[in-house]
């Protein structure tokens, strides 16, 4: 009886496990995938690999990180540019990789270890990887242009395209005309994000600055945002709640069950909705780029241009780089011809990314700066 007792018990367990581990499953990936994030290095087995790309789809599907444009601490609604930093603020950045303490300046302007400047050789315009995303004031690139004497002002605000970010330019020019006459060099920090924005704006320029639909679409909106905890969000080396392993559940099976239909669910294509296509087209960054250049001339002529080219963990640097420099090298005006284009490059260009999250580490930053500071020592 014993033995049949044993038996028995034993054959139970086993169907509870087999019954269980469906769901146990997307937990236990997500959680070796945060494990593996511990290490601060993206790994070179193909299965261990394949966990951390599970690990990245559940992490910005279930808004698992806080966004710092939505932190009110450091941000604000602005009926012209959606929402903007505010003069003067500091807020806490903390997520699961890192937790670092962004300031910014009186002009909006993202700050470094060397503070405010009453004037300007550098001007850097960017979205969330110039603007410093997970990096503290001393690791982020521009301390390294400010060490060798280059004094620099970071007007890089994150989710900005290069729509909103030359807007944001020439606002500031407009108010400090005599502090930009001493500017030498314009930072453009590129990505094929800003292509949807790009495009949006040179077909209705009022659908991305002073937008036309923001209180209908934003408005309302914006302020939930400002107001609500994100309960899914983890802490820096924090653990996830418990109340989010059903939606980590639903969201894993559910990318699965669509992928059999023939939809892709691939994120880090551009593809949130199911869509067959890709979202993403990279053909054509330089054209509307080159447009958007174009409107701001005046501001633009007589300054050295640096377009610095990143993407979510590089993965299409490359590529959009030799189409920006393509589309460029056809261009016959002067203004243009002040551009020089760079990117972080190597072997292993995931050394510079936080593992999970897609933004460049303090040691992206690092070469980062390095780079652009190559460009402006060879200019001088």
């Amino acid at each position: 009886m014993k033995y049949f007792s044993s038996k028995g018990i034993f054959y139970n367990s086993f169907l509870s496990i087999l019954f269980l581990f469906p769901f146990l499953l997307p937990i236990i990936i997500f959680y070796c995938g945060l494990n593996i994030a511990n290490s601060r290095k993206m790994p070179k087995n193909v299965i261990l690999k394949s966990i951390i790309n599970e690990t990245r789809e559940i992490y910005f599907r279930l808004n698992i990180r806080d966004t710092i444009q939505f932190d009110s601490n450091c941000f604000e609604i602005s009926r012209i540019l959606i929402y903007q930093p505010k003069k003067n603020s500091s807020c806490l950045q903390d997520n699961f990789e890192f937790k670092n303490e962004v300031n910014f300046g009186k002009y909006r302007n993202r700050l470094d270890s060397y503070g405010e400047s009453s004037s300007y050789d550098v001007v850097v315009l960017g979205d969330s990887q110039a603007m410093g995303w997970g990096v503290s004031d001393n690791d982020i690139f521009t301390n390294v242009l400010q060490a060798a004497g280059n004094r620099t002002l970071n007007l890089s605000v994150s989710s900005y395209g290069t729509a909103r970010e030359l807007f944001t330019l020439k606002k500031w020019v407009l108010e400090n005309p005599k502090a930009y006459d001493n500017v030498k060099f314009v930072v453009l920090q590129y990505e094929p994000g800003d292509l949807n924005e790009n495009i949006k704006y040179l077909k209705e320029p009022n659908m991305i600055i002073n937008p036309v639909n923001f209180d209908s679409d934003w408005k309302d909106w914006l302020k939930k945002e400002y107001s609500r905890k994100n309960l899914s969000h983890i802490a820096y080396k924090d653990n996830p709640n418990i109340n989010i392993y059903p939606y980590i559940i639903k969201n894993f099976y559910s990318r699965k069950i669509r992928t059999l239909f023939g939809q892709n669910w691939n994120y880090f294509d551009g593809i949130e909705d199911g869509s067959k296509f890709k979202v993403r087209n990279f053909n054509n960054n330089g054209l509307p780029l080159i447009d958007l250049l174009s409107r701001y001339k005046d501001i633009l002529e007589n300054k050295k241009i640096i377009i610095f080219v990143t993407d979510s963990y590089g993965l299409n640097v490359d590529i959009v780089k030799r189409n920006l420099v393509m589309e460029f090298s056809k261009r016959k005006e002067k203004y243009l011809n002040n551009v020089v284009f760079s990117s972080l490059d190597g072997d292993d260009i995931s050394k510079y990314y936080y593992v999970i999250d897609d933004h460049m580490n303090a040691l992206g930053h690092f070469e980062m700066g390095n780079k652009i500071l190559s460009i402006i020592e060879k200019s001088n």
